[in-house]
């Protein structure tokens, strides 16, 4: 007994132990659900949603203007500090209610151990009672056949012994009704206690378990905001960074291009101021030169002496050029028909397309002498204007010097000498007057043609720099809009993504939804089992009042045979008395667990009811957040788009840099090249005095034939490296063809194939490649469809012929590389099995193409496999189809 009560002290102690844990739960509960709820009221405050049109409107407002940018990113900036302190706030909020849910947790894992532990308890208990009832049942059945043996079978005593026989057999049966009162007392305490523990573990595991389910949604809610927060918070500083540096960059870029402006202006203010002065000199030297007109004439002379010598040593010059076109054609037309009757090797064809080539540069040569002899006449005009001009000065200072000499020589005349001395003195002035004439008219008219070829040159940049500028205004608005049209369509593809992450989120809260029915399904089928285990305590009290009955009838036939027996009697009723008390006390503490049972069925229901409280407001905090999530995710995507605006600026920015120094570098070779020819040009117009002492130097002519023989013998060089024959059809025979390939591009390709052809195209010509060069390249790579990818490659090898210190191979220039191209696939044709071979297994133009440029930059890029060139380049149109 006294273990008994320390066992139900030991529950009762743990009870309240539990009580106190649940309370504790619940007072969690509800300062995590009013946390949650200011947090919602902050996040969808009206002020908010306020700045955020601000900035919407703010955004779209937005020009060209630096100072509306400035603005901008200030309140961007101050919004993402405002979102960086809410997000604070509630982290921290967060962080106090998963500390809270995790007390909560190491509650509930002690409640599941206890009750464990209780259930095993109460099995063995209810085993044990099982057992004691069994034995008790069996004992009441062996009782009662006794009693029926006294009661009928047996003989009056005929003796003291026979009386003794049976006052000895009443006794046993007196001890086997106590023993089995005992019994009984002990059967139904344990039975009581057992239902109480059972009770009171299944409570503590309703509460338990209901407590566990809130605290566990509310840990995975917290915890999932709390990344979701976070993860925002690192998006809007990275953004906000990135926007920082972006604005640094542009002002930056801004204020480089400001300030070349400026410096372009201030030097075509200077330029004017300059032109003016040397326009108003000429001015002066226009009249000068009308005074002097009439001692022009005796440089007349000499001029013509001059031209007909240059033009003998021409027309003999043309003689030879035209002897060796004429040879050479011969040479061609020989070979033609050579190759028409006996079709030889494509050596031949090389050798015609060399000669072909030679007569053009004889033809342009011839051209270019032409085009020297008429700008040689023109400087002789300019000399002969600029010696009128000069000569007018000195014809005055030499009358007056001849004058002062007449003066001079007239009281020594000699009256018969034939000559007086003042003509010769005159003569010898006039000489050595003519020869100073002459060198100051050629040293001024230098100077002039100098001063306006740099005013030129000037001019012309000054305006080449303006259109640039234009041009590239446009090209960046292009740019801008190219740009503008990709990110719709990437935003369009998140906006997508984002509603299916939605759609799964939505699916998820449903299951959990459908997990909360289930338990309270479990919690309804728990309550059914309380109340079965309700109904078979109250049969089992049936019983015991059947029991109690019949041990009352067995009293009433006692007391008969105890009015014989008076010991037997007392004690008789003193047992009943006892076992009386005994059922009262059972008859009490059923009714006790009773009202405990009710009580249970209470907590349940309002267990169920807080379920479904609870399970309201994580649908109205669902919605909330989802009404978050989108608010945010609204202002991360206007941040997107500053973001995505100032780097597309930046890069054009960059490549708008990248091509003035490219075209800068361009100015400066050709700036080089001409200040070279300038050196040769004045070495060919010195006087023939200075020409004899500079024996080093060659004649113009000299250094125009060696020029030449390097550029043939560079011609045949790369000729010679080849193995395909040059397309000797004329530009006008190639020009329709190209204008029907160019029709039968795609549309999808066709912007971005016209873009690469044309700067292909251009960067040949700056290359020097002639017009039917460049149209045949053109006209392989549209004909044969090559992606816009391929043909920027061809055009970045153009590119780099145009740099001194990159070294091509003679086969790795772009027209070896088409016409290689071509030959492979004329001999896959030409191959036997090529009308067996399946579509997939032809080798095309453009795959021959392709592997040609990805062995070509392998070379350039050792250590680089050429697979993996090849794969960068089919990447990049791959992902170009995709998007």
């Amino acid at each position: 007994m006294a273990a008994d009560r320390r066992k139900i002290q030991r529950l009762e102690e743990e009870l309240a132990e539990s009580e106190t844990v649940r309370k504790k739960l619940e007072r969690e509960n509800k300062r995590l659900e009013r946390d949650l709820k200011e947090a919602q009221e902050t996040l969808d405050g009206k002020s908010a949603d306020i700045r955020k049109e601000e900035m919407k409107a703010k955004i779209n407002a937005e020009g060209i203007d630096h100072k509306a940018n400035d603005r901008k990113m200030a309140d961007q900036a101050k919004e993402i500090e405002r979102l960086e302190n809410e997000l604070r706030i509630q982290k921290d909020r967060l962080s106090d209610s998963n500390r809270a849910g995790r007390e909560g947790a190491r509650a509930e894992v002690d409640v599941n151990t206890v009750r464990s532990q209780y259930e095993t308890k109460i099995d063995t208990i209810r085993a044990e009672c099982e057992k004691e009832k069994a034995l008790i049942q069996h004992e009441m059945t062996v009782l009662r056949e006794e009693l029926d043996k006294a009661k009928h079978g047996r003989k009056p005593p005929a003796s003291r012994a026979g009386a003794l026989d049976r006052l000895s057999g009443d006794k046993e049966v007196e001890e086997l009704k106590k023993k089995l009162a005992i019994e009984k007392e002990s059967h139904e305490r344990e039975m009581k206690k057992a239902n109480k523990e059972k009770m009171e573990t299944e409570a503590k595991g309703v509460d338990a378990i209901a407590q566990r389910d809130r605290v566990q949604k509310k840990l995975t809610a917290a915890e999932e905001e709390n990344k979701r927060l976070t993860k925002d918070m690192e998006k809007e500083n990275e953004n906000k960074w990135q926007l920082e540096k972006s604005k640094l960059s542009l002002e930056k870029d801004i204020k480089d291009i400001q300030r070349q402006l400026k410096d372009s202006q201030a030097e075509g203010l200077k330029l004017k101021e300059e032109l003016n002065a040397t326009q108003a000199k000429m001015r002066n030297m226009d009249g000068l030169t009308r005074d002097s007109a009439s001692a022009l004439s005796r440089f007349e002379n000499q001029i013509a002496s001059t031209n007909k010598v240059h033009q003998e040593e021409l027309s003999r010059q043309k003689n030879t050029y035209e002897a060796k076109i004429n040879r050479l054609e011969d040479q061609i037309k020989t070979s033609r028909l050579q190759n028409s009757k006996t079709e030889e090797s494509t050596e031949m064809i090389i050798e015609n397309s060399r000669l072909q080539r030679e007569i053009e540069k004889m033809k342009s040569t011839m051209e270019d002498i032409k085009d020297d002899h008429e700008r040689e006449k023109k400087r002789i005009e300019r000399a002969n204007n600029q010696a009128k001009a000069n000569l007018n000065e000195e014809e005055l200072q030499r009358e007056e010097r001849r004058r002062k000499n007449q003066e001079a020589t007239l009281p020594t005349v000699d009256p018969s000498a034939n000559v007086s001395p003042s003509k010769s003195a005159a003569t010898i002035d006039i000489n050595f007057d003519k020869e100073l004439e002459r060198q100051r008219g050629m040293k001024l008219e230098d100077n002039v043609n100098k001063l306006r070829e740099t005013i030129q040159q000037m001019d012309k940049k000054h305006q080449v720099e303006i259109d640039e500028l234009k041009n590239k205004l446009q090209d960046r608005e292009r740019v801008y809009q190219s740009e503008k049209n990709k990110w719709m369509t990437e935003q369009e593809s998140q906006q997508t993504d984002f509603t299916s992450e939605r759609k799964k989120l939505l699916e998820r809260e449903k299951k959990k939804a459908s997990e909360l029915d289930q338990q309270a399904a479990e919690a309804a089928a728990l309550q059914k089992r309380l109340t079965s285990a309700d109904e078979e305590n109250r049969r089992l009290f049936e019983q015991l009042r059947d029991a109690t009955d019949h041990l009352e009838d067995e009293r009433e036939e006692k007391k008969i045979d105890a009015e014989k027996n008076g010991v037997k009697i007392k004690v008789l009723q003193e047992e009943l008395d006892e076992k009386t008390s005994d059922l009262n006390e059972a008859v009490a503490e059923l009714k006790k667990v009773e009202n405990a049972l009710r009580q249970a069925e209470d907590n349940l229901k309002e267990t169920t009811r807080s379920l479904e409280d609870t399970k309201l407001t994580l649908d109205d905090t669902v919605a909330q957040l989802n009404e978050t999530e989108e608010r945010l995710n609204k202002h991360i995507l206007e941040a997107k788009k500053d973001k995505e605006t100032l780097t597309r600026k930046l890069e054009g920015a960059q490549r708008e840099a990248e091509m003035e120094s490219k075209e800068k570098e361009k100015q400066i070779k050709k700036r080089q090249e001409a200040e070279k020819r300038a050196s040769e040009l004045d070495w060919y117009f010195l006087p023939l005095e200075d020409q004899k002492d500079n024996g080093d130097i060659a004649s113009p002519a000299n250094k125009l034939l060696k020029r030449m023989r390097r550029e043939i013998q560079s011609e045949l060089e790369n000729i010679r490296g080849r193995h395909t024959a040059r397309d000797t059809s004329s530009a006008s025979d190639i020009h329709p063809r190209l204008v029907q390939a160019l029709a039968n591009i795609p549309d999808t390709n066709k912007e971005a194939t016209a873009y690469q052809l044309q700067g292909l195209v251009q960067s040949l010509e700056e290359a020097s490649y002639d017009i039917n060069t460049r149209l045949s390249v053109a006209l392989a790579v549209t004909e044969n469809l090559v992606d816009p990818e391929i043909i920027r490659e061809l055009r970045i090898i153009t590119e780099s012929m145009l740099d001194q210190d990159c070294v091509l191979h003679h086969l790795e220039t772009p027209d070896a590389v088409v016409r290689l191209a071509l030959r492979e696939i004329d001999e896959e044709k030409a191959s036997p099995d090529y009308q067996t071979k399946k579509r997939s297994e032809v080798l095309t133009f453009r795959d021959a193409l392709l592997n040609r440029l990805a062995e070509g930059r392998a070379r350039r890029m050792p250590g680089v496999p050429v697979e993996d060139i090849k794969i960068g380049i089919l990447d990049e149109i791959y992902n170009k189809s995709d998007s």
